[in-house]
């Protein structure tokens, strides 16, 4: 990296560093995750204040310095903010599960870029959602998410032609495979009965666990909103 730089990124996690200072990061479409510190952005009249808060999409204007090898933000030109996320408290645990997901699997490594169209879209949807399009769309990202780190949660096989239909878990194989051939807008609109949904999302959560390895906080803490 350069010494003067400017990436598009959108805002994961962040914490005070210092008394007035925090710490960021976020996810680009190029270089996947990035740290950086945004100076003076819990001073009340920081600049960087209102721009460095998660979910907050934008261009970064970065500076690294060599010497201490640190990146540091200088100005943040914001492209979207999502505020219907944090307007309420299912839409926020939904981006915050996300989030985790994203920083547990280090930005998707080599699928950042494909990884980073599917946040950024899926926060716009989010954020306009209504209460009955939170789970679905949970589980059309976190479908995208498994494809992008090449874990794409197939549908079910049977292990021989001879082996018993099982009515329910064709219908859930039937909506993952109409959900992975579709684009995310259209995946939503999917609306299956919910048993078929909860029984993907249980499909789903667990592939997502095995994927990051560790638990998922968001899931423990709020797994029944979403």
């Amino acid at each position: 990296m350069s010494r003067h730089s400017i990436v598009e990124g959108i805002i994961l996690r962040g914490h005070r560093l210092g008394e007035i200072h925090k710490s960021i990061v976020f996810l680009t479409p190029d270089a996947g995750l990035l740290n950086a510190v945004a100076y003076g952005a819990y001073s009340k009249r920081g600049k960087l204040r209102g721009v460095s808060e998660p979910f907050t999409h934008g261009r970064f204007h970065l500076y690294h310095d060599p010497v201490k090898d640190r990146t540091k933000v200088e100005d943040v030109e914001v492209l979207r903010y999502f505020h219907g996320i944090r307007e309420d408290v299912t839409r926020y645990f939904c981006a915050s599960l996300w989030a985790e997901v994203v920083l547990a699997s280090f930005g998707g490594g080599e699928g950042s870029a494909q990884l980073f169209q599917v946040l950024r879209d899926g926060l716009a949807l989010l954020s306009e959602a209504g209460d009955g399009e939170v789970k679905r769309l949970n589980v059309q990202v976190l479908l995208r998410y498994l494809a992008a780190v090449g874990a794409p949660l197939k549908p079910k096989e049977r292990e021989s032609d001879s082996e018993p239909a099982d009515t329910s878990s064709d219908h859930v194989s039937n909506y993952i495979e109409r959900s992975l051939d579709s684009t995310l807008s259209d995946g939503i609109a999917l609306d299956p009965p919910p048993e078929v949904l909860a029984e993907t999302r249980r499909r789903v959560f667990r592939a997502v666990q095995l994927v990051v390895e560790r638990p998922i906080n968001t899931l423990r803490t709020a797994k029944e909103l979403f």
